[in-house]
């Protein structure tokens, strides 16, 4: 399998480790690979996954099916698994932006975070009573 990034946080998208983005398809694909990453390597139920796509029950077990077979072939061999009655994102957690995001606590790296306006000087320190201020 080639490598690949994959992002959840925001759109879902996927790169090829030469940064090139994968075609993934409408709404309802990355909805399903959406709830794939979110745990890498843990299966999750098809019927689960039907229930998250359309709560309403309008996802047949075909029309499931029809959506992975079409994503694997999007992403290639071994990414997405069939395992027992479920399904499963065969990737390194490493690879997915939430995995590392809550590997690191939940805080987004310093380039990640909202960008300043051009005119904010940054963040304001404040100095203690008694240093730099001239007094003793």
């Amino acid at each position: 399998m080639a490598g690949m990034r994959f992002s959840v946080l925001g759109e879902t998208l996927a790169r090829r480790d030469d940064g090139t983005e994968v075609p993934l398809g409408g709404p309802a694909r990355r909805a399903l690979l959406t709830l794939l990453l979110v745990r890498p390597r843990e299966v999750v139920a098809a019927k689960r996954l039907a229930d998250e796509l359309a709560p309403d029950g309008t996802v047949s077990a075909h029309a499931l099916q029809s959506q992975v077979s079409q994503l694997r072939a999007a992403l290639g061999p071994g990414v997405i698994e069939r395992a027992g009655t479920g399904y499963r994102a065969a990737v390194d957690p490493q690879d997915v932006d939430a995995a590392r995001t809550e590997a690191r606590g939940s805080h987004p790296p310093p380039a990640a975070r909202a960008p300043r306006c051009p005119a904010d000087p940054g963040p304001v320190r404040r100095r203690r009573p008694g240093r730099g201020t001239g007094r003793l």
